[in-house]
């Protein structure tokens, strides 16, 4: 009796043991450019040991989820950017890291371009993209949107989407959209908050779906090219050549307001990613408007798009945008930060009547509710929910 009691705790602590090294780790870290410390967004990450991936959010933000603790080695690539590898360990409690990665100034076939306007190159570069793109397509994926008071979560939604759209060279694209999946999680506001809510939510639901076709960006609008300044560079990415075109306003213009990189495929000729945040020297010309004793300030904007060829087609396989508002009130004074990202999992060329039975017409996707039957959120391998998301949605 004795012998078999000794074997069973020893069974039980083998056991017990067993589970405790197999326990899996999230690893959440920050993705910065080395010289400004600007965030990164889209980034790839791939942990080679646990041969997991991720990609980073609009903020720089990665979540690596289920990885086996104990050594690593973090493997991050980014358009315009030199590859950065680092050993890294993975743990249970896991502090959230900040990666500097450089941009790729340092190649020898790194120069910058004096003989090409790099307004040309836009304007070529613009009409290839647009006459790429199929006439109509679906572009189904993963979608978030999220809103922060003064840096606290006060609402969260995702779900999977599906953007029908059809489109056309000289307009904006039309779009409709279904979505098959939603989680939503927000907190209790007071009256005169739920005013200020419904004045300022700015970013509609369908906005990110405009970014399949670049024409959307102001920035690749010609009649915008005087306000601003342009340096080309050109670099080497996946080894191939790409055209950098940094720009940013220039000091006497009102009308440009936006500073960033457009990246172009130099052999296609297509537009392979945009990034753009509000400038400093756009500061006095930021709108405000003032409605019911309530004033809100436009703070800035930042706004990123990439595109791929995959199968022959020209897409967008990812879309973010964040908008910073102030507003204040005889009761508050709050800074408000409104995030949508898309992440396109597959794309195929549909009409627009694939989705019209099922078509949803509201401008954000948290009035959606909680509405679905597979938990979703569990089987998007690039993206994972942040430290700060899951004790949002958790309800601590």
């Amino acid at each position: 009796m004795h012998s078999k009691f000794l074997k069973s705790l020893m069974v039980l602590c083998c056991t017990v043991s067993l589970l405790k090294a197999q326990q899996l780790a999230n690893y959440e870290a920050k993705i910065v450019e080395k010289r400004t410390k600007n965030p990164i967004p889209h980034a790839s990450i791939k942990f080679l040991n646990n041969n997991k991936t991720a990609i980073s959010n609009i903020d720089g933000v990665f979540v690596a989820a289920n990885l086996k603790e104990g050594a690593d080695t973090v493997l991050i690539t980014s358009i315009g950017f030199l590859p950065f590898k680092k050993a890294v360990q993975i743990s249970l409690n896991n502090e959230t890291n900040t990666f500097e990665i450089e941009e790729d100034v340092v190649l020898l076939n790194d120069v910058v371009v004096t003989s090409v306007n790099p307004t040309n190159i836009l304007k070529a570069a613009l009409k290839t993209s647009v006459l790429s793109l199929s006439p109509q397509f679906n572009l189904n994926g993963y979608y978030k949107e999220t809103v922060r008071r003064d840096s606290s979560l006060t609402k969260f939604a995702d779900g999977i989407l599906s953007f029908a759209i059809e489109n056309n060279e000289n307009t904006l694209p039309k779009i409709e959209l279904k979505v098959s999946q939603s989680r939503v999680k927000e907190i209790f506001l007071s009256d005169e908050e739920n005013k200020i809510d419904e004045i300022n939510t700015p970013i509609n639901i369908t906005t990110l779906a405009l970014y399949a076709n670049p024409r959307v960006f102001s920035i690749m609008d010609s009649s915008y090219f005087a306000g601003y300044k342009y340096q080309l560079t050109e670099k080497t990415y996946n080894g191939k050549p790409i055209y950098v075109v940094n720009f940013a306003p220039k000091a006497s213009s009102k009308m440009a307001i936006y500073m960033g990189k457009i990246f172009i495929d130099k052999e296609t000729l297509l537009i392979m990613g945009l990034d753009y945040t509000t400038s400093p020297l756009a500061a006095p010309y930021m709108p405000t408007v003032s409605l019911f004793g309530i004033r809100v300030t436009h703070t800035g904007k930042t706004s990123s798009a990439r595109y791929q060829i995959s199968n022959g087609n020209y897409k967008l396989t990812y879309a973010s945008i964040s908008q910073g508002l102030n507003v204040v009130s005889k009761k508050y004074n709050q800074h408000n930060e409104f995030s949508n990202e898309f992440w396109v999992i597959d794309s195929i060329n549909e009409t627009l009547s694939s989705v019209k039975d099922e078509k949803y017409t509201k401008n954000q996707l948290y009035k959606r509710g909680n509405k679905y039957t597979i938990e979703f959120w569990k089987q998007i391998d690039f993206s994972s929910n942040t430290n700060q998301e899951i004790k949002f949605l958790s309800n601590e």
